[in-house]
């Protein structure tokens, strides 16, 4: 803490969050506002991912812009969130095993993405592109 301090100080810095800086740097907003569905992905939906892992951030800005945001995530641990995030969660853990999706990975999210295609294009999820 006391190098960081140190070092703020001398570069005349100032500490952001990562995901902003990321966010402002690359115009996420803008991207997104353009999209008519975000698709992101992580090894495990938890908790965390509510309380600020990137994955939440860009799920959180899709829900404030009004863009539809699904997630394909290795597992899904997170309990129902106050205030859901994601149109869908897609977790290959619910068409495979664990060692059969490490030992594939290109093969199993290739049929996750199918899956959520498929629910997306019969409308099952309630998404409305109106762009």
């Amino acid at each position: 803490m006391l190098f960081r301090s140190g070092l703020m100080t001398f570069a005349n810095g100032t500490m952001e969050p990562g995901f902003d800086l990321f966010a402002e740097i690359s115009g996420l907003d803008q991207r997104i506002k353009r999209a008519n569905l975000v698709i992101t992905g992580e090894g495990k939906i938890d908790e965390q991912t509510y309380m600020g892992k990137g994955v939440g951030q860009v799920g959180q800005l899709c829900m404030t812009l009004g863009v539809p945001c699904i997630s394909l995530a290795g597992m899904n641990r997170a309990r129902s969130p106050k205030k859901p995030l994601f149109a869908l969660i897609a977790a290959m853990e619910e068409i495979a095993n664990l060692t059969d999706a490490q030992k594939r990975p290109r093969l199993y999210l290739r049929k996750l993405a199918r899956r959520c295609a498929s629910q997306v294009r019969e409308s099952r999820l309630g998404l409305k592109f109106n762009r």
